[in-house]
This record gives structure tokens, sequence and C-alpha cells, in this order.
């Protein structure tokens, strides 16, 4: 045979060879179709698996034998070679043939169709359908694509659009998500199992299209089992089921990222707007840390992503519109008081008390406040109020843990730099300093044979480092003024250049009261030594009179009186007052005299100053103080960077200042202008003659 197709074709008869092999195989694939068409719905798709089995291995036979023709006459003649022509022709004559196409391409749907109603199909079945679509690509991929494909894929929008709406109406949101989770699934399970590679893409998107994307906004807004429902009750698991699902199409996750944001404003604004979490700070912060640790939560189990199996990845979208929203959060805290409110929190936290806290529990709470500091814009203000709680720790030596104030300052360090940290360094140092002091001085005493009537503990402040309000200048009774001298002879003689400069009224004193029914050990504040060691000599004062001897304000003086006429749980007044209008409010006329009937439960007495909420005069002093130091640290950067750069352009001026302070807080531009006006009438910088935008530096 072989020989018979080369003397065939080299007698120039290639034509008449190669157009009746066509014919021959025309026909005989006429009389199969009309074979096939004679059997069951049944066995119909078997047989044509079975017979186009069979027909390509008669034609890879026939392709052998024609060898010769394929070489030397198919390609010459523009002519498909003879196994391309004998696949071409079982596809026309079977696919081309409507009644034979449509009985193929109906019993291929409907057997898809019973799988995806739960009729599992045999391997068999799923074979056959697989020898059938591969049949279909071998023959012509268009085929495939034009014939199957295409009416299947329509098929599939029309059956998943009935299921969705079906699914969606009758079934709870997540109920929905899963379902559409096992659907692509099952889907591409199918499709890679016995279709071509062309359709597990597009069969994705058509149904990501029809249960995903005519569903993304009322998946988020559906009533009882919506995103809104999972958010209000931290439904983790079941949110990282809607971020998978509905990320998967394009902007999907927009509604889910506005929800998210408006819940999280919502939330935060109920407690910062909350009357009685107002009245108590240190409850609002730990709310508001709680709040924030939901969040932090929220973003690693549900918007987030697992790199390699280790790293946990957060998405940046939903990273940045939380970020934003606890930035909307604590610029909206009535009076800027978040800082002041953070730094007592923080107090309550490190001072002595019930509450004994682990180191990891420190670290927990420490972490969290760092992270809400970072929404601020004036963590400035946050040092300033810092600097004043940690002073009052350290001066009455309430602070809980060393350990714990030295981490809380390293995390602040480490976040905000050494400059926002150095002054609060200069106070730890300012204590260690001051134990040595103490140390020396009583060897001193002893040394010396000095006789001193009571001990004392003296504390030596820099000035630059502590955030001690307002200096109060006391007038010092003799009983205590020959320590007081003692001291500062010490001192001074120790470090000549220095100047010591006492206050009273940031220091504690045991005093011991002999006027009662029994001698009482009262733990009282400097000042309110002073003013009980006025009655050594005074049976009754007024308070204008205490003030006068002591030369201290009435406002200042007022709280550590006020403190010694009240009563508490444990003991009663130690100073009665009295007015001759008969009122209970304490005046400049009030008379303050010893309450020769006081008891207390215990020998030792502890009495603290009342403090006072700060009013809004005392509010203007503290921003009115930082805004001075903000002033400072503006004049100080806008010199380091006219040094650097010599010559400078204003608005480049601007831009470097802000940039470099905005660390710390959110600079105006005006007050920057003014700083620069400041600096160069000063002499500091100068304007260019020709041309006012532009600044010189002066060397």
């Amino acid at each position: 045979l072989h020989r018979a197709v080369f003397i065939i074709v080299r007698a120039n008869e290639g034509t008449f060879l190669y157009n009746e092999t066509e014919k021959t195989l025309k026909n005989h694939i006429k009389g199969l179709r009309d074979k096939l068409m004679q059997h069951s719905d049944s066995t119909f798709l078997r047989n044509i698996q079975k017979e186009w089995s069979l027909y390509k291995v008669s034609i890879e036979r026939v392709r052998d034998i024609y060898m010769y023709m394929d070489r030397a006459y198919a390609p010459q003649h523009k002519k498909p070679l003879t196994y391309n022509m004998g696949v071409q022709l079982f596809g026309k004559e079977v696919f081309d043939h409507k009644d034979c196409k449509d009985r193929i391409m109906n019993l291929i749907l409907d057997w898809i169709k019973m799988d995806r109603n739960g009729e599992r199909l045999k391997q068999e079945t799923n074979q056959i359908l697989k020898s059938l679509t591969t049949m279909m690509v071998e023959i012509d991929e268009k085929l495939y694509l034009d014939v199957f494909e295409k009416q299947f894929l329509l098929e599939t929008k029309i059956f998943y659009t009935k299921i969705a709406a079906s699914s969606f109406e009758n079934d709870a949101t997540i109920v929905y998500l899963e379902k559409i989770l096992s659907v692509l699934k099952d889907e591409l399970h199918r499709a890679n199992n016995y279709m071509y590679k062309t359709t597990p893409s597009k069969l994705r998107k058509i149904i990501e299209e029809t249960m995903i994307e005519e569903y993304k906004e009322r998946i988020i807004t559906k009533s009882g089992s919506g995103c809104q429902i999972m958010l209000e009750n931290w439904k983790y698991d079941e949110l990282k089921t809607v971020y998978t699902i509905v990320g998967k199409v394009k902007h999907g996750l927009l509604p889910l990222q506005n929800l998210v944001r408006r819940q999280c404003i919502k939330q935060g604004e109920e407690i910062i707007t909350s009357e009685e979490l107002d009245e108590n700070p240190i409850d609002m912060i730990q709310t508001l840390l709680n709040l924030y640790g939901k969040y932090q939560e929220l973003l690693d189990k549900s918007f987030s992503t697992l790199k390699n199996n280790r790293v946990l990845v957060r998405n940046t979208k939903f990273s940045k519109i939380v970020k934003e929203a606890w930035d909307h959060i604590i610029k909206s805290i009535r009076d800027n008081r978040f800082e002041e409110y953070l730094s007592l929190f923080i107090d309550s936290k490190l001072k002595k008390g019930k509450q004994n806290l682990s180191s990891s529990e420190f670290d927990t709470i420490f972490k969290g406040v760092i992270r809400l500091l970072h929404h601020s814009v004036d963590k400035d203000m946050f040092e300033q109020y810092y600097k004043l709680h940690l002073s009052k720790r350290l001066l009455s030596q309430k602070s809980q843990s060393d350990d714990a104030e030295k981490n809380i300052l390293g995390k602040l360090k480490s976040e905000f730099g050494y400059a926002f940290t150095s002054k609060l360094e200069g106070m730890f140092n300012d204590m260690k300093t001051s134990k040595n002091l103490q140390i020396e001085y009583e060897s001193h005493v002893k040394f010396h044979n000095i006789d001193t009537p009571f001990d004392i503990s003296v504390t030596v402040l820099t000035s630059g480092f502590w955030g001690s309000g307002n200096k109060i200048s006391v007038n010092i009774p003799k009983q205590i003024r020959g320590a007081s001298d003692l001291y500062t002879a010490f001192y001074t003689d120790k470090f000549s250049s220095r100047e010591l400069n006492w206050q009273l009224n940031l220091g504690t004193a045991d005093v011991r009261a002999n006027g009662f029914s029994k001698p009482y050990e009262l733990n009282v504040n400097s000042l309110q030594m002073i003013i009980l060691l006025l009655f050594n000599d005074n049976k009754q004062l007024s308070f204008q009179q205490i003030s006068d001897e002591m030369h201290v304000p009435f406002k200042q003086l007022s709280s550590s009186l006020l403190a010694l006429t009240l009563k508490s749980k444990s003991h009663g007044r130690i100073l009665k007052k009295s007015n001759e209008d008969g009122t209970k409010k304490l005046t400049t006329s009030s008379i303050i005299c010893p309450n020769e009937e006081f008891l207390s439960k215990l020998v030792k007495v502890k009495v603290s100053p009342i403090v006072f909420k700060q009013n809004r005069e005392q509010k203007k002093e503290t921003i009115d103080m930082i805004n001075e130091e903000r002033r400072t640290v503006l004049d100080s950067v806008i010199v380091r960077i006219m040094k650097m750069y010599k010559n400078m352009r204003h608005q480049q001026l601007m831009m470097e200042v802000t940039k470099q302070v905005q660390t710390r807080f959110q600079p105006i531009p005006s007050v920057i202008k003014k700083c620069i006006e400041s600096l160069i009438s000063r002499e500091y910088i100068r304007r260019d003659e020709e041309e006012r935008g532009l600044y010189h530096y002066i060397a």
C-alpha cells in the first residue's frame, strides 16, 4: 500500500488520490453518523466516544500509509495532511449536522446539570465527557469554543442566576457565602476534570458575576445577617469569608471598607461622647483600648492573608481606613483632652495601689497605649502631661515598678525618638543623683556630729526637666528653716556654681500631733505641715492670715487647707472652719482652728490635698505653656535647617519645618511664619534684598 501511494503520487495523480480518499472518508463518517443517531440517549454519547476512538486508530493507519503523499503532495498544494483531513471531516459531518450536534450538546449539558443537582456522575461518565471535550479540541479548538463552551457558559449563567436569587433570599448571608465557596470548588473541579484549559477561568468569572458582583452591596446590608450584624458581634470568621469571597470581584470590598470605617467611627464616638465616661477618663481610655484591640484583631483575623504559610499580611486598604477612622476618633475628643486622659490612664497603672500587674500585662497595656498615641497629632501635649504625672509618682514614691516605668519610657523612645523622652530620662537621673546626695548628706551630718531636730530627705530637681506646675515660693517657718539651711550649705559647698530653690509644695512630711485625745502621726504634704505648725502658736487663724503668713496665694493653698477640714472614712476633720455668714464655703475670711475632738481609726493618718478638675483657666495655662514650648522648638528647627542649607525659599522652609516637627505636633503655618519673623528680628536669618521669599542664614 505504501508503494502504491508512492507510485500514484509520482505519476502526478496525487490530486485524484487525495480527493478519492477524502470522498471515501466522508461517506464512511456519514454512515457512522446515521448509525449513531439510531442509538438511544442513554448510549448515544458513549457510542460516539467509542466510534471516535476507533476512528482515530483507523485514520492514524491511513496516515502511515499516506506518509509519502503527506510529504510530497499535500504541502505543495496547501492541503491538510491526511490525519488532519480525517479529523476535520469527522467534525464537519458530526457537528455541522444540526440534529447530531444539538443532541450531543443537550446530552452533555444534561449530564452536567445532573451533577450540579447532586446526582454524582459515575467515573465512566466523567471519562466519556473528558473524551468528548478532548475530541472537540482535537477536531478544532474553535469548535470547542464556539459550539460547546459558549453554550455551556450561557447555561451556567442561567442556572446560577436562579440559584443565587433563591439562596440569597432564603438563606442567611454566611450560608449564602459558604454556598458560593462550595459552588466555586465544585465547578472548578468539574472544569479541570473534563474540560479544556480555557474554560475554568471563564467559568469562575461567570459564577463571580452572577453570585457575587450582583449581590456585593446587599451582602453588606442584608437585614438580620449582613456584614453590619457580623461587625457588631465581632464575627471574625464570617467576615473573613466575606473578605475572601467578595474580594474576588473588582471593587467588591469597597462597600465593606466603607462599612468598617462608619462602624469604627460610630463606636468610637459613642465612647468619647458618653457623659459617664467623660467623668472618668481612665475608664474612657480603657474602653477605647478595648475597642482598638478589637479592630486590630479584626484586621488580623478577617482582613489579612497568610504569605508563604508563615507571615500574616494585613490588607493595606483596610489598615488605612481603620487608621483614618481612629485618627478621626482621637481628634474628636472634646477640648483635645485625649493626651491628658491617656497620661492619666498610664498613671493609674503605674501607681502603687490595689492593682498589681505582671510584666506581661504591663507590656500589653503599653503596646496598646503607644498604638493609640500614634493617632494623636499633639504628641508633645501628651509629653507635657506625662511629665507632670511622672513627677508626682517619683516625688511621692508611688511608682509601682521601676521596671515598668523604664519599659514604657523605652517604648516611647523607640517609637518617637530621643528628643521625646530626653526630659523624662533626666527626671530619672535626678532621682538617682538625689539618692546618692542624700547618702552623702547623712554621712556629712554624722561625720561633723551635727544635731538635727528631725530627719529630712531632699530630692534635687533640674529645673529644665520637671513639669511640676507653677512654682510656689513659701515662707519657710523657723521650726524647719535650720534643716533647710543646713542642706543648702552642704549642697552649695559641693556645687558652688549651682543655686537651690526650695519647692515645699512638692514635698511630704510626717508630723507628730500631740494636741488630740491621743498622739497621731499625720502624713501630709509640706504645705499642710506648715499650716499645722502655725497652730502651735495660734488657737485660730483666718484663711487670709494663713495665706499671708506662708506667702502663698489663696488659689494655690486652698486644696491643701480644704483637705485638712474634711473628714474621710478612716478619720475625722483635723481642722475646723467656720464663716461669719454661716456658709460652709472656704473663703479668705473663713476662721480655721484645730478640731480638739479629732478621732481616727488608725494612728498613722494619711491626708492628701483635694485634686480639683482642671478648669478652663488652668487648661488655658497648660495650652499656653505647650504653645510656648512649641515656638521654642520651631525656632530651633528653623535655625538648624537654615544653618544646614544656608539659603532657602519660604515655601521650602515651611515644608521642611513641618516635616521635621510633625512627629511631635502638627504646626500651624501662621505660627511658623511668626517664628521666622522673630528670628529675622533677632538676626538669626535675613531676607534677600531683592527677593523677599528667599532667606539667608546669618553665621
